[in-house]
């Protein structure tokens, strides 16, 4: 399942891209500022990743029902995907802003006041992660028994715990940078930058192995499909790291529209809200 597969890759990139951020804000510990906010923003597109993973299921689903004579009702999917596709969106902007004002000293990682950025910058992401959050367990409600045997809660809270626990680990370091005076042993960019991103490197290790669990390849059972992802995977790589067509896909979503797979081309069908989604055979 090529499609399903493109956004699992994406998915489980967090654990690569979590790792390699953490040892470049450790390695280079005066600019671990600005590398460290690219962790955000990927969770951002890999959690719209895990949405259109979800879709696929239930696409897949529906198409194997209407081949048995049912007929399966799509939930309101466009005001959806508005919802959580907001999130890379308003996390990119957040992105340059706290790029910006750091290179312009109004950011402050361990200050909360308002007329530095940070405090604002918080703000606007939980507001625009609480929308996503609702959005997607809405659909996941509305769709559990067409996804329940592909386990999509599993592979959304291994995915999720990397977030809450960078999160939580966030709030902690920045109480404790807040609180504690450097000595000649612990600085403050030690307990900003240095601790923390050694921890996330570490707990990488953790997450790999539930992943390996949750996305499992035992799912795709070899068939008579045909094998796409060229040599060691390196086509199917490049193909989930091409970020113009995830851009495009989640688009095309938010207006109501979307590709689906029949018959190895593709076509075009309408995601309004309540619609029956039925495949001739």
């Amino acid at each position: 399942m090529p499609r399903e597969q493109k956004q699992i890759i994406r998915i489980i990139f967090m654990i690569p891209v979590f790792a390699t951020i953490s040892f470049l804000c450790i390695h280079f510990e005066e600019a671990s500022a600005y590398i460290s906010p690219i962790n955000e923003l990927y969770e951002a597109f890999a959690f719209a990743a895990f949405f259109q993973l979800l879709y696929t299921y239930v696409l897949e689903e529906t198409h194997a029902q209407s081949l048995s004579g049912q007929t399966s009702q799509l939930p309101p999917i466009r005001k959806t995907a508005i919802q959580i596709f907001q999130f890379p969106a308003i996390m990119f902007i957040i992105f340059l802003i706290e790029e910006i004002s750091e290179a312009k000293g109004t950011y402050c990682e361990t200050e909360i006041k308002i007329y530095f950025t940070r405090i604002w910058r918080v703000i606007l992401r939980i507001g625009s992660t609480i929308i996503a959050i609702l959005g997607l367990l809405r659909f996941y409600k509305s769709t559990k028994c067409l996804t329940a045997a592909r386990k999509p809660l599993h592979k959304l809270m291994a995915f999720k715990g990397i977030v809450f626990l960078n999160f939580f680990q966030s709030i902690v370091f920045a109480f404790l940078s807040s609180r504690l005076s450097p000595t000649n042993k612990l600085t403050t960019r030690d307990l900003t930058a240095g601790i923390p991103n050694l921890l996330i490197s570490l707990e990488m290790v953790i997450f790999s192995i539930l992943f390996l669990k949750f996305y499992a390849v035992g799912e795709y059972a070899k068939g008579t499909e045909t094998y796409q992802g060229g040599f060691m995977g390196i086509k199917a790589i490049a193909g989930a790291a091409n970020f113009i067509a995830f851009i495009g896909e989640m688009v095309r979503m938010a207006m109501g529209k979307e590709n689906t797979e029949k018959g190895g081309n593709y076509e075009t069908v309408s995601l309004t809200a309540g619609t029956e989604y039925h495949h001739g055979v």
